[in-house]
């Protein structure tokens, strides 16, 4: 191959490669920043299960087509799901508990659904889940609500030191408060993938 073809080879490859790398960079940022977004735990209010400094990544597609197909595909929040929501001025990560038009109780420590005791498997079995003292309560002990239309209940894991729904400056979460559903955890790498 003479030194002419040798180079001309050379800049179509590198235009070729340089041109693969540019459409696989902008497809990563669309995805990671139009369908999934990072989001860091911040805070202690869903251990033992997510840390504070743990990095997730958030699917908000379930935002947009969740409320849309929920009958066609049951794609929408359930309960149990983490999600990333707005509120008292910043981003927090809780779980849903109740949905819209789900009526939640808390007695003796223990959430009720629809008036059955709610599993919370991800949870330990000696986790009490009380009633707040230190600010203005949404309902009180064994007292029953209904969770408005297009509003969701939600709880931090760690129920002693989470401030969420049951607080009145949380309350019921607004559907469109609400930025995501968690679907991957990143870093720490031994909690890969763990959700």
């Amino acid at each position: 191959m003479s030194m002419n073809a040798w180079e001309k080879f050379k800049n179509i490859y590198l235009v070729d490669l340089l041109e693969s790398f540019s459409i696989a960079m902008a497809i990563t940022v669309i995805l990671y920043y139009v369908f999934f977004t990072p989001n860091i735990v911040d805070g202690s209010s869903m251990e033992p299960n997510f840390h504070d400094k743990e990095f997730l990544v958030t699917d908000i597609t379930i935002q947009w087509f969740g409320g849309l197909t929920k009958d066609q595909f049951h794609y929408d929040y359930k309960r149990g799901d983490i999600v990333i929501f707005k509120a008292l001025n910043m981003e927090l990560i809780k779980r849903v508990v109740g949905l819209p038009g789900d009526k939640v109780k808390i007695s003796s420590g223990h959430v009720y659904i629809n008036g059955e005791l709610f599993k919370e498997d991800y949870l330990s079995p000696t986790t009490l889940t009380d009633m707040p003292f230190r600010y203005q309560s949404t309902f009180k002990e064994d007292e029953e609500v209904t969770v408005p239309q297009n509003k969701y209940f939600l709880m931090g894991d760690n129920r002693m030191y989470s401030e969420d729904s049951r607080y009145s400056d949380v309350g019921f979460i607004d559907r469109d408060n609400i930025k995501g559903r968690v679907i991957l955890r990143i870093y720490p790498f031994t909690y890969f993938a763990q959700k």
